[in-house]
């Protein structure tokens, strides 16, 4: 009976320990460059710049404003842009708020833009929320 109930708890610590193993992640979901190919998306968006907050001002009929979260590569090439550029972003998981957040690890500026290529009405939106816009910041 005790050798019975021995074996009984070895085959149950040994079943745990294989199922524990099997429970775990094996890779990361985020490397060092980002999230896997598959969490991320392509957005295009003009390039906005309102104090020190980074946006994306989505192209499509919403003109979704997305804040550019900080830690994400974008810190590394936001000096190369200028506000109004239109520019295709890989970004992150954008996270349902408002303005909507997402982490950039990529962009290809489109073309040229400036200020005025920015709809009036989101300009005047993200201003209610105290994002400053003046066509100097950078």
């Amino acid at each position: 009976m005790m050798k019975a109930r021995k074996l009984l708890a070895v085959l149950m610590c040994l079943l745990l320990a294989v199922t524990m193993l099997g429970c775990g992640d094996t890779e990361p979901t985020h490397g060092p460059t980002g999230p896997d190919e598959a969490e991320t998306s392509e957005i295009t968006g003009r390039y906005l710049r309102a104090g020190t907050s980074d946006f994306i001002i989505c192209t499509d009929a919403s003109h979704t404003p997305i804040h550019i979260e900080n830690g994400s590569s974008w810190a590394f090439m936001a000096n190369q842009v200028n506000i109004g550029d239109l520019i295709r972003f890989t970004v992150g998981p954008v996270m349902e708020s408002w303005p909507e957040k997402a982490e950039v690890y990529g962009y290809e500026i489109i073309s040229s833009g400036t200020l005025d290529d920015i709809d009036a009405e989101i300009l005047k939106k993200l201003e209610e929320l105290g994002y400053k816009v003046t066509e100097t910041d950078k």
